[in-house]
């Protein structure tokens, strides 16, 4: 399934400057607080070093990109892991940023740390070989245990070797290899050489390795090293040897070693732990007429035992209904699990331990399995008489322990691997179920470029079906006959340099369907290694819709701006035109003034109201012109910001002075310059304070207070007037609206949008609260860069 992207910048600091919202869904963030952050404070404390030697080295080698994968702690404490290019930008300065490109990786990590972590904990060597029996992987701790460096390894032929053919059964190699081809998988011990003479016994378990096409192209084989067990086994054999030797010293024990030699040999064929402990319980009630006979192992969790077989007169070998278990401690068998020693109770009745079971014994004879220094089990018999065991029974069962020991513990290795085994391959089938309900077309193309993988979605796409595609050229089906050289060489370029700048980015390219139909599609292309061969695994998306909605959005942004040049225009024009005949007929107002003064003409009291009136009009109308022309200005970006350190309180004081007002200012917090534009800001505090002013007729005067915050200045202005309408709050802003309770008092609704836009283009933010018929609060809040 295609991984959503995570884009970001950090400045050299390491703070970030941009990131979009995949980064802050994963880090359960806001983007807003993400930008007061820098990026070191999510990485694993445990991993910072790591990261921060990497991208130091990055800078060293003046690498312009690399890629790191790493664990980061969200905002509410959960890891999660990604991956990610990282992208320097520098210029003759130095560093300027570092860009980041990242894909959510935490799943695949949770299951690569997995199956590791288990293979590691069981120290199991791990080898792949070829159909060739050449060896294309093995990990450091098969290097190790055999003696040899990687680059020993790699190439050769697995059974030249590790295989001493004069020592091994004739076609026994042959045997193993015909199976490893036909995908048989297989479980067996066998002695390796290693480098520097010597051997080492190993527990193979065998399984196919399949393409993606399910043909089988090599083995994976895991090895469990043994040596030490069966040493102890053929040291065993060969006490037994001896003593069959000197049997006829040993006549009275010949009973106890005829059964010993041949749990021995019978113990060899065996592999399962069902077999073995199976063949314990079986032999030793049919050898030595005990009444029952059970085998407990340990957990995996080391606390507990549990029965895993048990043979006697009311008990059947081959069905356990209900296995005993108990914690390790408790009763007889569980102290012998704690203590690691044997013990024969001659009279149970007479022990506080015993635990009654399935028969009311009176003796019991309970030997530990010992591996490694370790208790993996113990093997319990139990009689309905009195002193019972001697000590010959349990130098016997002893033996029979330790003949059975490594075995039973190699046979539980086998287990974990073959649940690791299945739990590998739910994940590849899980991986399947991802590419099948991938919302985009996934296709793989092998160094040849023939296909080799055909999602459902590609389906869908190009309408071709998974077998009409399959080992075919993806350039003759799909590619445009005018890319197919392009994407051709694309590829030998690739093969042979290694160089693919398509690869691992996003590009637009037109596509074909079966029907011959072109489109346009979004193509990923991640090229990856495997057998020394390259496979291509790309990932499309139609693009049809985006790419006429696109077409749409420009076609309706070029409309939108030729409406917004030819409004501009058209205020322009219009009021330059107003300014001259408002400009004539207020000079001859002033000059028909001037004329009725100077002649004496009767009455001219009575004409001082009426050309008082028509100022006052010519007035308003003049300052409407103006404000609309200061808008046009505004909207085509002609309004130039040159913000410089200055004296707001200076600022304030020159317009209360200019006003001609008794007006109060407060001042709060310490006193510094402030980064403005003297002419924006003046006309911002000048338009908020006159407004106050206006819009209070017969209240008291309005209060200015300038408070300077740690990183901001904060002007606001309080009037005792008429208020604002709460339902009109959200509009007083807007172009040409005026509140509908501001009557015959004089204004041009545009005063405070041109506010608004001056604050917002140097950063700064303006708001209102008001309760109508008591007074308004007109705040602007600008952030003090020079701070």
């Amino acid at each position: 399934m295609k991984l959503p992207q995570i884009i970001y910048k950090v400045d050299a600091e390491g703070y970030f400057v941009f990131a979009n919202d995949n980064l802050s869904r994963l880090l359960k963030i806001e983007i807003n607080e993400l930008y007061s952050k820098s990026f070191h404070v999510f990485i694993r404390k445990d991993h910072l070093s790591i990261v921060l030697a990497h991208y130091n080295n990055q800078i060293k080698q003046k690498k312009k990109s690399s890629y790191l994968e790493m664990p980061l702690i969200t905002n509410d404490g959960e890891e999660v892991w990604i991956g990610q290019t990282v992208e320097i930008v520098s210029n003759s300065s130095g560093i300027q940023e570092f860009m980041g490109k990242a894909w959510d990786i935490t799943d695949r990590v949770i299951v690569e740390q997995k199956y590791k972590k288990i293979i590691q904990n069981n120290d199991l060597g791990l080898m792949e070989v070829n159909l060739r029996e050449e060896i294309v992987y093995v990990n450091d701790s098969f290097c190790k245990s055999m003696g040899y460096l990687k680059s020993e390894l790699l190439g050769k032929i697995s059974t030249d070797v590790f295989v001493d053919k004069r020592k091994t059964l004739e076609g026994e190699v042959e045997n193993k290899s015909q199976r490893r081809k036909k995908g048989i998988s297989s479980a067996y011990e066998m002695k390796l050489k290693k480098k520097n003479r010597g051997y080492k016994w190993m527990t193979i378990s065998e399984a196919p390795v399949k393409d993606a096409n399910n043909n089988i192209i090599g083995t994976i084989c895991i090895h469990n090293d043994i040596t030490e067990s069966k040493i102890k086994e053929e040291q065993a054999i060969k006490l037994l040897e001896r003593l069959e030797v000197s049997n006829s010293e040993l006549a009275n024990r010949q009973q106890y070693l005829k059964a010993i030699n041949k749990f021995a040999h019978r113990l060899i064929e065996t592999i399962g732990i069902d077999e073995i402990v199976n063949e314990i319980t079986k032999n030793v009630i049919k050898q030595f007429n005990f009444t029952d006979c059970v085998v407990y192992l340990v957990n995996e969790d080391r606390t507990t035992l549990k029965q895993v077989s048990a043979y006697g007169d009311k008990s059947n070998m081959n069905d356990i209904e209900n296995p005993i278990e108990m914690k390790i401690g408790n009763g007889i068998v569980g102290s012998v699990a704690q203590m690691g020693k044997a013990e024969i109770v001659n009279n149970t009745n007479l022990d506080p331990r015993y635990i009654l079971g399935n028969i009311a014994g009176l003796s019991e004879l309970a030997v530990p399995i010992i591996a490694d220094d370790e208790v993996i089990g113990v093997i319990d018999s139990e009689s309905t008489k009195t002193n019972f065991y001697t000590e010959e029974h349990l130098e016997t069962l002893q033996t029979i322990a330790n003949l059975a020991a490594y075995k039973i513990k190699n046979a539980i290795t086998l287990d974990k691997k073959s649940r690791v085994d299945e739990a590998l391959l739910e994940n590849v089938q899980k991986m399947r179920a991802l590419i099948n309900s991938s919302l985009d077309a996934v296709i793989t193309i092998n160094h040849e470029g023939r296909v080799t993988e055909w999602n459902p979605q590609a389906v869908d796409l190009f309408l071709y079906t998974e077998k009409e595609v399959l080992g075919k050229k993806l350039s003759l089906l799909i590619i445009p006959d005018h890319l197919r050289e392009r994407h051709d060489q694309g590829m030998k370029t690739f093969l042979k340099t290694g160089d693919g700048p398509v690869l691992n980015t996003r590009i637009e390219v037109p596509a074909l369907n079966k029907n011959g139909e072109e489109f346009p599609i979004e193509l990923s292309i991640v090229a990856v290694k495997m057998n020394k061969q390259y496979f291509f695994n790309a990932f499309v998306r139609d693009i049809t819709l985006r790419k006429k909605a696109e077409k749409d959005m420009k076609t309706a942004l070029e409309r939108e701006q030729e409406l917004n040049t030819l409004k501009t225009k058209f205020v322009t024009t219009t009021s330059h035109e107003f300014r001259t005949p408002l400009t004539t007929i207020q000079t001859n107002i002033e000059l028909l003034e001037y004329q009725l003064k100077s002649e004496n003409l009767s009455a001219p009291d009575r004409f001082s109201k009426n050309f008082s009136r028509l100022n006052s009009e010519i007035q308003r109308l003049t300052d409407l012109m103006n404000d609309i022309l200061l808008i046009g200005e505004i909207d085509s970006d002609k309004v130039a910001i040159k913000p410089e350190l200055i004296s707001a309180i200076t600022l304030c004081e020159e317009i209360i002075e200019d006003l001609s007002k008794s007006l109060k200012l407060e001042v709060i917090g310490k006193v510094r310059l402030s980064y403005l534009d003297y002419k924006v800001y003046r006309h911002v505090y000048s338009n908020l304070i006159s407004n106050a002013i206006k819009y209070s007729p017969g209240a008291k005067f309005p209060i200015i207070i300038l408070e300077y915050l740690k990183d901001c200045l904060k002007f606001s202005v309080q009037d005792f007037g008429i208020g604002i309408p709460i339902s009109e709050q959200d509009q007083i802003f807007n172009s040409f609206y005026r509140a509908s309770n501001s009557g015959n008092i004089q204004g041009t609704g545009l005063g405070l949008s041109i506010v608004k836009e001056f604050v917002a283009m140097q950063g700064g933010i303006i708001s209102v609260e008001s309760k109508e018929g008591h007074g308004s609060v007109f705040t602007v809040i600008q952030p003090d860069t020079a701070h």
